[in-house]
């Protein structure tokens, strides 16, 4: 049981570095400036300020999804390493790769159909 408990903390200190070390070596600018003459967005007044909108929720969806989904293969990964050769280490290992690559193409299909459905009825600008 110790030995469990071990590798089961070594697990989760792993995946909290590297989850830190993502967010700490991002290469932040926060030298914008702020335009005081520009004027609010315009209300949806057309079908492209909808699909526009559209747009933007699907990017960030996408990018949380594919987040998640690189965030969940790393773990299988650090599930497989500390395996030791358990076989149902190993079996949770590779379910949770499945479900990990599961979950990018998930996000990745679903983009593309909402292209897809876009392209279809949005005309070319």
């Amino acid at each position: 049981m110790n030995n469990f408990l071990r590798s089961r903390s070594l697990t989760i200190l792993i995946l909290i570095f590297l989850v830190l070390n993502i967010f700490l070596t991002l290469n932040f600018s926060f030298a914008q400036t702020i335009d005081k003459t520009s004027t609010p967005p315009a209300p949806i007044r057309s079908v492209s300020d909808v699909d526009r909108a559209f747009q933007y929720v699907r990017n960030v969806i996408f990018g949380i999804g594919m987040f998640l989904g690189v965030i969940y293969l790393i773990y299988a990964g650090i599930l497989f390493i500390t395996s030791a050769g358990e076989p149902e280490k190993i079996n949770r290992a590779r379910t949770a790769l499945t479900w990990g690559l599961v979950g990018i193409m998930v996000a990745v299909v679903a983009t593309g159909l909402i292209e897809l459905i876009r392209n279809f009825f949005v005309p070319p600008p």
